[in-house]
């Protein structure tokens, strides 16, 4: 591929792992509100719901990366 070719499979990788960025952040803003609240059993479900998203998100970052790395798009 030639620099400046689009590549579709590194467009929807990039947005899986943009969409996952805002979802972490949705659930920061959350449990943030939540513990503001004195809300722990909810602190505690957006906990996991966070640590599920972060792996979500490493797991698409490295598929990103290793197309990119393979591709060389």
């Amino acid at each position: 591929m030639m620099a400046g070719d689009f590549c579709i499979e590194k467009a929807l990788l990039m947005e899986k792992v943009q969409s996952t960025l805002l979802k972490l952040a949705k659930i920061a803003h959350e449990q943030s509100e939540a513990l503001g609240r004195g809300d722990q059993k909810t602190v505690m479900a957006l906990d996991k719901e966070l640590e599920n998203s972060l792996g979500e998100k490493e797991r698409f970052l490295g598929a990103f990366n290793q197309h990119v790395e393979d591709h060389g798009c």
